[in-house]
């Protein structure tokens, strides 16, 4: 039993330093993962109102460290707008699965003619079960609108503050089931100009955006390290039941039993 008290105390002492070295890796941040959209990785291009029958004009500039949407807001169209849409892959049906990050950054300035004005950020998520290839209104819009000012740096939202838009869901006639925000296959990200936008020259420049999120929770490496607990237990344990049981053997059969006059007696062979 000596020997096995032994490598009893290595494998709980490696397993303390497991534990603590796992854990302390994830509190340093050896878990975070970074999803950066860049034009390396995705396509821009401009959508405005000129859908709705709209005036207004716009250009798009991709340069080197930003991207920049200047646009002339003309009030012709019921709803007058102009945006950069984000095309992430090549195709509309196969997007990002962006569901294992929790958070984005979004470093944005925005030129308007009144200070504060917002702008909204949509996710455009695609699921056959409401989204058709023919129609980009189809996508499920996860929203968010805010506003970025000038020079106001990378501001972080959680990706449960985006809403799903009341009107696409009732557009689209979509059951409850699928009306939650989704982000399993984000093919487009969309930045626009504000709800209610005067006839006026109005500026987006796109400096970064970033998804953050960690390829494990730390809820699930909790439980992998409960588990491997449990499972070397387990093995310990069984191990331990089969050197007992083997011992045993061994001493009985090296146990003689002698019976003389009633007295029962063992002798134990050396």
């Amino acid at each position: 039993m000596t020997g096995l008290n032994q490598w009893l105390r290595l494998i709980v002492l490696f397993l303390v330093c497991f534990t603590l070295a796992a854990y302390g890796w994830f509190v340093l941040g050896g878990a975070k993962t970074e999803y950066i959209v860049t034009p390396k990785n995705s396509k821009y291009k401009i959508i405005d109102d000129s859908i709705q029958n709209g005036a207004t004009t716009a250009t798009l500039g991709l340069r080197k460290n930003d991207v920049l949407l200047e646009c002339n807001i003309i009030n012709q169209a019921k709803w007058p707008f102009c945006e950069i849409a984000i095309s992430l892959t090549d195709s509309i049906e196969e997007g990002i699965d962006l569901s294992s990050y929790h958070s984005v950054g979004l470093d944005i300035d925005y030129t308007s003619p009144l200070n504060g004005e917002r702008i909204r950020v949509y996710l455009r998520n695609f699921d056959p079960a409401y989204a058709k290839t023919d129609d980009p209104l189809s996508l499920k819009f996860n929203a968010i609108e805010y506003s970025p000012g000038i020079d106001a740096g990378l501001q972080v939202f959680p990706l449960r503050t985006f809403q799903v838009l009341s009107w696409w869901i009732a557009e689209n006639n979509i059951p409850v089931d699928k009306s939650n925000r989704q982000f399993d296959n984000i093919s487009i990200i969309e930045i626009a100009t504000g709800s209610y936008v005067k006839e006026s020259y109005y500026a987006i420049k796109l400096n970064r955006i970033v998804f953050y999120g960690e390829w494990i929770t730390e809820s699930s490496l909790v439980k992998l390290l409960l588990l491997l607990w449990v499972i070397t237990a387990v093995i310990v344990i069984i191990i331990e039941r089969f050197i007992l049981q083997k011992k045993n053997k061994k001493i009985q059969k090296n146990v003689v039993c002698v019976y003389e006059m009633q007295i029962d007696y063992c002798i134990i062979r050396v």
